[in-house]
């Protein structure tokens, strides 16, 4: 009787280094999305909003916190070998849906950013369209080499695996999403000045080169040269005619260059807060807040009115008495969670705070 394939010496090879690679591959994605939950909320709604599907807040908030700790979960399994026939299940069950959902976001249904690897490593559609082409194979292989094992192993070590690898991968997103990002991939880190950023990411963005305009002496037609073109040095043929430069848009993605804070009147005051000495940002995304947020907040002005500094709350495009506004997109960029506190001081970002993490 001939050897079943899953059997032979160099499929199990084969199956071995696709299961290395493709757990090591969910480990890193997982785990940069575990560390910001915030940031996969973002990318799901985009995805809703592409497919014109509405879903309550609580709901997109556990997608997020599932698909996180799934894909890291599986990972850990299919990297410890353990429960490998569910987990190499479920690695090709999700490898089919997002190899047909990233081929639609780079064809019928565009989705800019994907988010595979969180804000750490962007991926075009087409990019991730690929990468899931190359581990797709990888997880029908998996399952072809582990389908026949037993459903649940329950020897207690599997069984205690089992348990730690699912409390620390939903764990890390649970935490994260409570507090803020282990680790901050976005441009506003502590540390970074805002208004150095800005003018960096306003030189990358734009650049001027220099056009001249020479005439053809036989045919009278204009032509554009660069400078380092040598053609238009053939005087017998170019006539000089003029020299002017062009901006040029080095298609630098500007995301420090939208931080903008506007008054209640819809005035920019972004230069003046910047050149503050010290200011404590108090961000929510509505003015309507509850009694503990309220407390946190009002413990931080009583701190600044003894300490020095200015406190400025922010809230995402409802200009009213007392607050200013930033646009949604920037706020959630700027600090990941539903209200907090950032400080600055002189536009550098010293500190930055969950509310429920707020020290005052």
């Amino acid at each position: 009787m001939a050897q079943p394939l899953r059997d032979r010496v160099w499929f199990v090879g084969v199956a071995t280094v696709c299961r290395i690679l493709f757990a090591a591959t969910f480990i890193v994605s997982g785990s940069l999305k575990a560390v910001d939950p915030w940031g996969t909320i973002l990318i799901l709604e985009n995805y809703l909003v592409a497919y014109n599907v509405a879903l309550p807040e609580w709901l997109t908030l556990v997608a997020s916190l599932l698909l996180c700790g799934l894909e890291l979960a599986i990972g850990l399994l299919l990297l410890l070998k353990v429960q490998t026939r569910v987990a190499s299940f479920v690695a090709l069950v999700t490898m089919l849906f997002f190899t047909i959902i990233t081929l639609l976001s780079a064809t019928v249904v565009p989705v800019e950013d994907c988010g595979c690897f969180g804000e750490a490593i962007k991926l075009t559609p087409w990019q991730t369209f690929a990468k899931n082409l190359v581990l797709l194979p990888m997880a029908a292989c998996l399952w072809y080499r582990h389908r026949i094992e037993r459903l649940f192993d329950g020897a207690p070590s599997k069984v205690a695996t089992l348990w730690v690898t699912l409390l620390l991968s939903f764990g890390l997103g649970i935490y994260c999403y409570r507090h803020l990002p282990l680790i901050d991939f976005l441009p506003y880190k502590v540390g970074v000045n805002i208004a150095e950023q800005m003018r960096c990411e306003l030189s990358q963005s734009h650049t001027e080169r220099v056009v001249l305009v020479y005439r053809n002496r036989t045919t009278g037609e204009l032509r554009d040269f660069a400078v380092e073109d040598t053609e238009w040095q053939n005087d017998a043929l170019w006539e000089w005619v003029d020299t002017r430069t062009e901006s040029v848009d080095n298609g630098h993605t500007a995301t420090i260059l939208e931080f903008q804070i506007a008054d209640e009147e819809g005035n920019d005051v972004t230069t003046e807060i910047l050149a503050l000495p010290k200011v404590y940002l108090l961000l929510c995304e509505s003015v309507d807040i509850d009694a503990e947020v309220e407390e946190k907040f009002d413990a931080v002005e009583r701190y600044v009115a003894e300490n020095g500094g200015e406190v400025i709350r922010i809230t995402a495009n409802q200009p009213s008495p007392s607050w200013y506004s930033m646009d949604a997109k920037t706020m959630k960029t700027l600090l990941r969670a539903k209200y907090g506190l950032v400080v600055l001081e002189q536009g550098s970002i010293t500190a930055k705070y969950n509310f429920c993490d707020i020290p005052y």
